[in-house]
């Protein structure tokens, strides 16, 4: 299905500029790893596009899972069955009606504000809070009042109902298309603007100065070693003894810096949520028990032991 400019609201164009900044990629339901682009869906049915619940989890994890003996989603507080787990719908290249049905895993046949709000937390780095706010809004241009007479059942609809039909729904895919795009951009551009600040812009004048470790007081050690045993530091390549020069970009600190921020938040998160879970009375622990058992053999191995104690307390 494509979108008709001439069937949508004016305002609806203005949305791709008001985009949230983007974000980095979310993390694996299972080993917790930051996805690489790839994601996959727990699925009740795929060929009816049914999904078990909202959760996602990385290919190498899709490969183990799909031999357990209770295929049940990693996520303690989940815990749904799944029977298949194919590759999770993207936004700008499933078709409406797939993803419409993607989102709307609670198979209700409309979409409400939590699952919109839980498609963000799982393929990003987004806290509740903040995918709500996102998703309220953007609300008022989506949820479209409508009049309706009856329903099936012969109770009257209000104008206002909450959630998105499939024709609201039309509206809202671009928008999630074009931060998704963004986000995927940002996330692959980033290890290259982070090693580019790594970089050394060496001044002509002094490459032309630097001499071939055979010449440096006869020894033939690398460059840096031999350095340092010819007696002494080596001079600057700088007058003034300021040193190489070493630019950075602003963009990339600024783009940097924010996703470190967002992990640390995450993790500090994540982990007073897991110490909860472990001191929780009611089932002595037990959730925060399955949720690093990652084989469901119900024992906790020293590798899984050992990554249970670093996220829970560090």
């Amino acid at each position: 299905e494509h979108l008709d400019s001439r069937r949508l609201p004016r305002e609806l164009f203005s949305m791709a500029m008001e985009q949230p900044d983007p974000l980095p990629l979310g993390k694996c339901e299972q080993c917790h790893k930051t996805f690489d682009g790839t994601r996959f869906a727990l699925w009740y049915d795929f060929t009816k596009k049914r999904r078990s619940c909202e959760h996602l989890v990385c290919g190498p994890c899709r490969g183990s899972m799909s031999s357990w003996q209770k295929p049940l989603c990693p996520n303690s507080r989940c815990q749904k069955r799944f029977f298949s787990i194919h590759e999770a719908l993207c936004p700008d290249t499933a078709s409406t009606e797939d993803f419409f049905l993607f989102i709307n895993y609670t198979w209700t046949g409309r979409i409400t504000k939590e699952e919109l709000a839980a498609w963000y937390m799982t393929n990003f780095y987004m806290e509740s809070d903040d995918a709500m706010a996102t998703v309220n809004g953007k609300w008022h241009l989506w949820d479209v009042p409508k009049n309706r007479s009856f329903l099936q059942l012969g109770w009257f609809r209000s104008q206002d109902q909450g959630d998105l039909d499939k024709e609201e729904f039309k509206a809202v895919q671009p928008f999630l298309a074009e931060f998704f795009s963004r986000s995927l951009a940002a996330a692959a551009a980033a290890p290259a603007k982070l090693a580019a600040q790594a970089e050394v812009d060496v001044p002509a004048g002094a490459k032309a100065s630097v001499k071939p470790p055979s010449e440096v007081g006869g020894s033939a050690l690398p460059g840096g070693l031999a350095g340092c045993s010819s007696g002494g530091l080596a001079e600057s390549a700088e007058p003034g003894g300021k040193g190489i020069k070493r630019p950075r970009s602003q963009v990339a600190d600024d783009f940097a810096d924010e996703m470190l921020r967002r992990v640390e938040q995450k993790t500090l998160s994540d982990s007073k949520e897991l110490q909860l879970q472990l001191s929780n009375h009611d089932d002595k622990g037990r959730s925060w028990f399955d949720f690093f058992d990652r084989d469901k053999n119900g024992e906790l191995e020293k590798d899984e032991l050992t990554t249970a104690l670093l996220k829970t307390f560090l």
